[in-house]
């Protein structure tokens, strides 16, 4: 077998498990009280959520979510540009974070 190990970057949300809300209708009757009991790590790849190089994931991990993402290899950019911004946030959204409490530029 032949490996690989190929430079690239990805860029990710991390926000404050405690304190995210959940959008309600994602919630369900379960939990009136938007408690965060329930988390589950999501991973999607296909269209329309994802792609290989845009993968949309939410992973909780100890006090943080994890929302993501992006793989690109050999991109070399230190800056998390515009529109990678953007669809972090929107990946949010469909995964369960209500995203409107939020400022999406910081």
């Amino acid at each position: 077998d032949e490996q690989e190990l190929v430079a690239g970057r990805g860029a990710m949300l991390m926000l404050d498990r405690a304190s995210c809300q959940r959008r309600p209708e994602v919630l369900g009757n379960n939990n009136n009280n938007n408690e965060n009991t329930q988390d589950a790590i999501i991973t999607v790849s296909e269209p329309p959520w994802g792609s290989d190089s845009h993968p949309a994931y939410l992973i909780p991990r100890g006090d943080r979510i994890v929302v993501g993402g992006t793989v690109l290899k050999g991109d070399e950019e230190t800056a998390v540009r515009k529109e990678e911004r953007q669809k972090l946030w929107q990946n949010a959204h469909h995964l369960g974070i209500d995203t409107s409490l939020y400022n999406h530029e910081s």
